[in-house]
């Protein structure tokens, strides 16, 4: 399981611990990180590893492909990520903003000492909004499959 820059395989779909500390997970061929083919699903436990960032784990069982657990990853992984890193710059076309019937602000030079106006501040406000998104989904995704005490056994 690797990928370089995106493009290779992953284990997507990571579901809850079970009791015995182990999770499902399907294995993915993925294009720019976005789901294409589920290769085939398994029962895993991942190990607790510095940097965390490393998905070591241990295949307990290979299982069927869920047909559901498929549905959505592809969900996830097409439409409410992409929404949620990329909806919010809708607003921000000049386009939108006249269906939407509001005005889109006059041309402006900030060389020669003009204001940042709504739009601008929408802009910056955007910028900081994807890159939290992207931190947070980036946490999320390198402690998939960790239970949540975790961080007291990497201290031993």
């Amino acid at each position: 399981m690797s990928t370089l820059n995106g493009i290779g395989s992953r284990f997507n779909g990571v579901s809850q611990l079970n009791q015995h500390g182990n999770v499902h997970a399907t294995l993915w061929f993925t294009f720019l990180y976005l789901p294409l083919i589920p290769l085939w699903k398994a029962e895993i436990k991942r190990e607790i590893t510095l940097p965390l960032k490393e998905f070591n784990y241990q295949i307990i069982q290979k299982l069927p492909l869920d047909r559901n657990e498929i549905l959505k990853t592809y969900f996830y992984g097409w439409i409410l990520v992409p929404l949620l890193l990329l909806g919010p710059i809708l607003f921000l076309i000049p386009e939108i903003h006249e269906q939407l019937g509001i005005a889109s602000p006059p041309p402006r030079n900030l060389i020669k000492g003009d204001s940042l106006n709504w739009h601008d501040w929408l802009f910056i406000l955007y910028i900081v909004y994807f890159i939290v998104v992207v931190i947070k989904l980036y946490s999320n995704d390198i402690k998939r499959g960790l239970p949540k005490n975790y961080k007291t056994n990497l201290n031993r």
